[in-house]
C-alpha cells in the first residue's frame, strides 16, 4: 500500500465553517489523486 490512512476530525460551533473547510480539503486531496470520504 502506497499511502497510510488518517482521520481529520473538525469540531466547532454550528455555522463555524466546518463543512466548507472539509469540502476544500476533500477537493484538494482528490486533485492530488487521493481517495477521501466526507461524513457528517
Amino acid at each position: 500500500m502506497k499511502y497510510k490512512g488518517f482521520t481529520l476530525w473538525l469540531t466547532g460551533l454550528s455555522g463555524s465553517g466546518k463543512t466548507t473547510i472539509a469540502q476544500g480539503v476533500a477537493e484538494r486531496l482528490r486533485t492530488q489523486g487521493r481517495r477521501c470520504t466526507n461524513e457528517g
